[in-house]
């Protein structure tokens, strides 16, 4: 039972998190809700931070892209979740987004210099190298003492921290946790243009980012553990997968009215 919890959904860019919103909003009631939302540099993080506090003891659910942290605005119990997911497959997803996204707030560097993806590493931004262990330990510093901050942060507040690569295996790990129902979806916002990453690229991203290549490898140990502790997990992630296949078919959909159902539409 979640009680007066405040659930905190920390969204890694590029890691899966449109999807993942479209399960929460099952399970938690919109106006027990708080997005985070931003367009470029502004955000509406101050506007969470000022809400009074009777306000943000209705809030359930706090979800969006934000640094470690934010529980510390709430005066009763919180916890986190959150997804990882391999360096070299999140910095060439948000290389490609950054790329046609013209409210995203490295556009016009990346466009205007028509930047490689090599470049792009070689940026060395917030969000890129070493994104993940930067935000999950709310500091900007040392990549050893980020990762110990992270891994330290993550053990106290975050019950459970899935994996993109390892997606459903996830969601069922957080339902378990949460005692939710079958977490099924429809994939959202995924990229279908890929690239291969060339030897160089990937050894550029292996130099720059070994918090988060070590921070990942972490995660999928204990994620392998906890998957262990969830009854009937094969069977579980069988039936998963066989309703988003379902649930994908267009047929279905116009049967079933999946979008409504799953609440797609705008």
């Amino acid at each position: 039972m979640l009680g007066n919890k405040h659930i905190i959904f920390l969204h890694l860019p590029k890691n899966g998190g449109t999807t993942l919103n479209q399960v929460l909003t099952r399970f938690f009631n919109n106006k027990n809700i708080f997005s985070v939302t931003w367009h470029g540099e502004k955000g509406n993080l101050d506007d969470f931070y000022s809400l009074p506090i009777e306000e943000k003891n209705n809030i359930r659910l706090v979800r969006g892209h934000f640094d470690y942290g934010i529980h510390n605005h709430f005066n009763q119990e919180s916890e986190y979740f959150t997804f990882l997911r391999k360096s070299e497959e999140r910095l060439m997803s948000f290389y490609n987004y950054v790329k046609r996204r013209p409210e995203n707030r490295l556009f016009d560097l990346v466009n205007e210099k028509n930047m490689s993806f090599e470049e792009f590493i070689m940026l060395n931004d917030k969000d890129g190298n070493n994104g993940q262990v930067r935000k999950l330990s709310g500091i900007d510093g040392d990549e050893k003492i980020m990762l110990k901050t992270a891994i330290k942060n993550i053990e106290t507040h975050f019950p459970v921290v899935g994996l993109q690569e390892y997606f459903d295996e996830s969601l069922l790990v957080l339902a378990h946790h949460y005692g939710w129902s079958l977490p099924f979806y429809i994939k959202q916002n995924v990229s279908k243009k890929k690239k291969n990453v060339s030897n160089k690229e990937k050894k550029l991203i292996e130099l720059h980012n070994q918090g988060d290549i070590a921070l990942y490898s972490y995660i999928e140990n204990r994620l392998r553990q906890q998957s262990k502790n969830v009854p009937f997990f094969t069977s579980k992630l069988l039936m998963l997968r066989l309703t988003n296949f379902l649930l994908s078919n267009p047929i279905a959909i116009r049967i079933f009215k999946t979008r409504k159902l799953l609440k797609l539409e705008q």
